[in-house]
């Protein structure tokens, strides 16, 4: 009779550490949480650190290896827009990305490439071509948005999220969206659209290297707000000085 009353009390005991383990979990979850709301700022979700913008909605990030997530932070925003053919919310990146490129400079001289990478409808990174500022060629856009998004994911893996571009990524810039595990790119002007400058190859382009990837869960659409990102960039008739082409 003792053992069996030591037994139950013993199970009584058990129960009532684990609750407690519980409740006191539960709290710390919601002050985190409230904090990140709190600040605007950020939302901290499994031991991450997830940026929130202003007036957005962050959407906590599912498990590794789960499908494509929503990646809207304006909910019910997933219609097409008619002028584009892309979503109004790949629009709304794109139109962030261009005012970004912009705040480079106006003329195309200036280079104002930018590439922003979103995930689960947050900003993760977003950068500008600084090739000339940092006297390294491999400081495109997209390049230091990748390292800017790793750092603040705290993984390489950026899988589920989008790539946003003002101009069609070159292959540098696309095999490394490969090598990323980017699930998702969108361009605005293409290679048809301006300069040849902006390019290595006279022949291959993005989709030559991801149509030969491994991967077969990235998928690519171009074209959005085409014009407007064509507008930051030399045309394919100007008369552009060798000393401004950098592909030469």
């Amino acid at each position: 009779m003792k053992l069996e009353r030591r037994h139950s009390l013993s199970v009584k005991l058990l129960r009532l550490v684990l609750l407690w383990a519980l409740l006191v979990g539960v709290v710390l979850s919601l002050g985190q949480i409230n904090e990140g709301r709190a600040c605007g700022s950020a939302l901290f979700v499994w031991g991450k650190r997830w940026p929130v913008e202003p007036g957005g909605i962050a959407v906590l990030p599912e498990r590794a290896g789960n499908e494509r997530r929503s990646q809207t932070s304006m909910p019910g925003m997933r219609h097409r827009a008619e002028e584009t053919g892309m979503d109004e919310i790949d629009s709304k990146w794109m139109q962030r990305a261009i005012d970004l490129a912009r705040s480079k400079g106006s003329s195309p001289q200036d280079t104002p490439i930018a590439a922003i990478i979103v995930l689960d409808g947050v900003v993760l990174a977003q950068g500008v071509n600084e090739t000339e500022e940092r006297c390294d060629a491999t400081a495109h856009a997209e390049m230091m948005t990748f390292r800017a998004a790793g750092q603040v994911h705290g993984d390489m893996d950026l899988r589920g999220a989008t790539l946003y571009s003002t101009l069609q990524p070159c292959g540098m810039c696309t095999m490394a969206s490969i090598w990323t595990k980017i699930g998702r790119i969108v361009y605005g002007a293409g290679r048809d659209d301006v300069h040849a400058m902006y390019f290595e190859d006279r022949h291959l382009d993005t989709m030559d290297f991801i149509a030969d990837a491994w991967r077969d869960d990235l998928t690519l659409e171009g074209g959005c707000l085409k014009d407007a990102c064509a507008s930051l960039y030399f045309g394919p008739d100007d008369d552009v000085p060798e000393e401004l082409q950098g592909n030469i």
